[in-house]
């Protein structure tokens, strides 16, 4: 045994096996060198494994190798060395499993690391979209632009069912089908309205990411509706003057807090949006339209001061919003059959479910215009109290009076009518004092 040369390595095959032995001194190993009667030359490290001699493969020769997928006899002979230091400093008894565990451990933390890396790039693209595209705000030309609520239901919706899917993939890497599957989820959970929700939030996220450069193509924007949860169904439901008025003795037996009781009548009587209306704040209204909800008021869980919460309606721990889904969930919760009651909510399962057949939140928006419509007040003024912007493009350019004056009045009749109701008074007929404009 002796030192391995290059030359040697070159030597011409023959018709028996070469091997070339480089030990490294007693218990350390050997670097081996191998030619083949075909004429292949590899490197291998020998050493005394647990159940013998093991020969560990190094690579090919070659007379100008790369160090990696082919080697020189000096850096097949490093490599070797490594190896012998490895085994020495680590004690490591199976050359082979520990590299093999080695491997696997480098992967995983090549992995963490991807997810991390992945996470805060979400964190930044997420934080730059609600700063610029989801954040209210009035542009130059007066048009209203953002969410209300800054992106806060985004994030609600992205971290409930879009991240823990696709979150820790890198941006670049989505693809369709990674989409699909978020979506996929929620049509085969028949929850047809929010696929189409997710479906634009993805479609608004894509678009950002777009024109920033992060993406070269926006895998979703040939993407329709229509394949997704299908066409949005325009609901029409309305409540009559009857299924108002059973509402006054079904609320209060229905073990829904005080506040979301405050939230029917306060979105019957305003025909606000029900997100407008989760996400509103008391420098927002008028005190004394909302005495009922006001004395409901609570300090701020982490509040050492007493400082009382800014929310009308507080989530649990005070310091934000109550989801816009909660309201909507507890009166779906109560207009369901007894054996659909879900796992831990209210037992009141019938308790208002209404002739007219099952209603929502938006449905008391749409009765609250259709209240006004019926008290004798036009379109336009109804369009005005809902905040709803006009399809007559000449109306929006041309005419900006609010019509304030009218909006009052349509406020005071609609409130004098649900008074009546509430009051067990039937109003005799659609005609009512209005105070002067």
């Amino acid at each position: 045994m002796g030192t391995i040369t290059d030359k040697a390595m070159q030597a011409n095959a023959t018709t028996e096996e070469q091997w070339l032995t480089e030990s490294f001194g007693r218990g350390a190993g050997a670097l081996l060198g191998r030619i083949t009667p075909a004429g292949s030359r590899v490197f291998y490290f020998r050493y005394a494994g647990t159940k013998g001699q093991v020969r560990l493969p190094i690579g090919p020769f070659h007379p100008k190798g790369d160090g990696r997928a082919r080697f020189t006899v000096g850096q097949a002979r490093a490599q070797a060395m490594t190896w012998v230091a490895l085994r020495r400093d680590h004690h490591v008894a199976d050359l082979r499993e520990f590299l093999a565990q080695a491997q696997v451990d480098s992967q995983q933390a090549a992995e963490t690391e991807r997810k991390r890396a992945a996470e805060e790039q979400r964190q930044v693209e997420a934080a730059a979209l609600a700063a610029t595209e989801l954040q209210p705000r009035i542009r130059a030309d007066g048009k209203r632009v953002g969410r209300k609520d800054g992106g806060q239901y985004v994030a609600e919706q992205f971290t409930r069912h879009v991240f823990p899917l696709i979150g820790n993939m890198v941006l670049e890497d989505v693809r369709k089908a990674d989409l699909f599957q978020v979506l996929d989820a929620q049509t085969t959970a028949g929850k047809a309205r929010t696929a189409n929700v997710l479906l634009s939030d993805l479609k608004q996220m894509l678009d950002f990411a777009l024109e920033r450069e992060l993406i070269v193509v926006n895998p979703l924007a040939t993407v329709k509706k229509a394949k997704v949860g299908g066409k949005d169904v325009e609901r029409e439901r309305v409540l009559s003057e009857d299924e108002v008025r059973h509402l006054v003795d079904a609320l209060p037996r229905s073990h829904l807090n005080q506040r979301s009781i405050g939230a029917v009548w306060v979105t019957l009587a305003t025909g606000v949006r029900v997100g407008e209306l989760m996400g509103a704040v008391w420098s927002d209204f008028a005190i004394g339209q909302f005495e009922r909800l006001r004395g409901l008021r609570e300090a701020l869980t982490d509040s050492t001061d007493g400082t009382l919460s800014p929310w009308v309606f507080p989530a649990t721990n005070n310091a934000r919003p109550v989801c816009i889904k909660s309201f909507g969930k507890q009166l779906a919760d109560r207009q369901r059959a007894p054996e659909q009651r879900l796992l831990n909510r209210s037992k009141a399962t019938t308790a208002l479910m209404l002739p007219g057949g099952k209603w929502t939140a938006h449905d008391l928006r749409r009765t609250a215009g259709t209240l006004m419509a019926r008290l004798g007040f036009s379109t336009d003024t109804i369009n005005e109290c809902l905040n709803h912007i006009t399809a007559d493009r000449m109306a929006r350019v041309y005419i900006h009076d609010r019509r304030e004056a009218d909006q009052a009045r349509a406020f005071d009749a609609l409130g004098a009518w649900l008074s009546d109701i509430a009051n067990g008074n039937a109003p005799a007929s659609n005609v009512r004092m209005l105070r002067a404009g």
